[in-house]
């Protein structure tokens, strides 16, 4: 798939903004380069927003991706879960109570009860822990919880569902 823009700005305004406008207004020379100047006095720019890829998929490759997939979907259908999950993916830090360990994973899945988390450490069932989750923007989150089950996740990797106690209250 590709996007394309089309963008027509004053020449004054495009030559105010780029030497003296705010930081996210300055655009690498690069991207200016694909500026022409038209007739009118106005710049103008088809600016490919995603790289352009018009191969198809190879049949093998997507018959491999579908099998990921369908394997996937059944492995979540013989979890045992009081709700459903959604898919994210964050860096997770598990910080245990017991003891100063910390666990570096990340999530696969997550809901108000609690998260999948992937991991090369296996984690003993019943440890509690408060699980870090990275932040797009703004503070990680921290929640206390317990780990339910664990099991192997294909080579060297677990898989370990964890049932959330509550926020981390913040010091």
């Amino acid at each position: 798939m590709t996007v394309t823009t089309r963008a027509t700005v004053d020449k004054r305004l495009f030559n105010q903004l780029v030497s003296t406008g705010p930081a996210i207004f300055r655009f690498p020379t690069d991207w200016l380069a694909n500026f022409k100047l038209s007739s009118l006095g106005t710049q103008t720019s088809e600016e490919t927003m995603l790289r352009k890829n018009d191969l198809p998929a190879k049949p093998d490759v997507q018959r491999a991706v579908d099998q990921m997939l369908k394997s996937d979907a059944n492995f979540d259908r013989y979890e045992n879960r009081s709700a459903h999950r959604k898919h994210l993916v964050r860096a997770v830090e598990i910080e245990f109570r017991e003891t100063d360990m910390i666990v570096h994973a990340f999530s696969r899945n997550i809901s108000a009860a609690g998260m999948g988390v992937v991991s090369l450490e296996q984690i003993e069932t019943d440890a509690l822990a408060v699980l870090k989750i990275a932040s797009l923007e703004g503070e990680d989150t921290q929640i206390l919880s317990e780990c339910r089950w664990c099991k192997p996740f294909g080579p060297k990797w677990f898989l370990s569902g964890w049932q959330f106690i509550g926020l981390k209250k913040r010091q």
